[in-house]
């Protein structure tokens, strides 16, 4: 996903999954003058991932949700327990 030419940052966190769990959830920001990517285009890029090996095909998000930006740390770093917490009833069906 990070590897579209439309993709400023994204960050994959776990929701819960009634059938497995839980299961990926990609949070994607775009970058400006990107608004025409769809999540089908961002899929396609995760399945030739798989298909390389790069990732597991079960890694590949069921779920994706454009973002604005993404919560990060005091370093800079993506603070996946906030997007947990903001996203925690993303619940997949």
């Amino acid at each position: 996903m990070s590897l579209h030419p439309a993709v400023a940052d994204v960050s994959v966190i776990g929701v819960r999954d009634k059938q497995w769990g839980e299961r990926p959830l990609a949070l994607i920001v775009l970058k400006p003058n990107a608004q025409d990517t769809s999540v089908d285009d961002i899929k396609a890029i995760a399945e030739k991932a798989v298909e390389r090996g790069i990732i597991p095909k079960y890694g590949v998000p069921s779920q994706f949700k454009f973002v604005n930006e993404l919560p990060k740390t005091s370093v800079g770093k993506h603070d996946k327990k906030v997007m947990r917490e903001m996203y925690a009833d993303q619940t997949e069906v």
